[in-house]
C-alpha cells in the first residue's frame, strides 16, 4: 500500500420525494481522483422495486466508467469537474427525482476506499 496522497472530489446523489416542497434525502456519494484512477460510489439499500430499478442504471453506468477509468483510457474523456461529469455521463439534471445536486466537496487523503466510507457515513447513512 502506498501512502501517496491523492486529491478527490465527491458528490452526494440525492433523491427528492417531493419536487414542489423540495423535499428530499441523500441516498449516495461518489468519490472521484483522476491523477488516482478512481471513481467508486456507495448508494442506500432499499426495497422498493422502483428504487432499486434507478440505483441499478446508475450503478451499471458508473462500473463501466470506473472500469475504464481504472484502466486509465482515454482520461481526456474524464472531466475534471466531477458534476459535469456525473451529469453528463451518468445521470443528467433533466428535473427527475434523482439528481447530483447534494452537497459536494474536494479533499485530500491517503485511502480513498476509507474516505468513500467515511463521506457515506457522514452525509449518507449519518452513523
Amino acid at each position: 500500500m502506498d501512502n501517496k496522497e491523492h486529491t478527490f472530489q465527491y458528490a452526494t446523489l440525492r433523491y427528492t420525494h417531493d419536487v414542489v416542497r423540495q423535499e428530499s434525502e441523500n441516498i449516495g456519494i461518489v468519490v472521484y481522483s483522476k491523477e488516482a484512477c478512481y471513481l467508486k460510489g456507495m448508494f442506500r439499500p432499499s426495497k422498493s422495486d422502483f428504487y432499486r430499478l434507478w440505483i441499478g442504471a446508475v450503478k451499471k453506468s458508473l462500473n463501466h466508467l470506473q472500469e475504464q477509468l481504472q484502466q486509465c483510457k482515454e482520461l481526456d474523456t474524464f472531466s475534471d469537474d466531477l458534476h459535469l461529469f456525473l451529469t453528463r455521463l451518468i445521470l443528467p439534471d433533466d428535473w427527475s427525482s434523482l439528481d447530483f445536486n447534494g452537497p459536494c466537496g474536494v479533499g485530500i487523503t491517503i485511502d480513498l476506499d476509507r474516505e468513500l466510507e467515511r463521506l457515506f457515513k457522514r452525509l449518507v447513512s449519518h452513523e
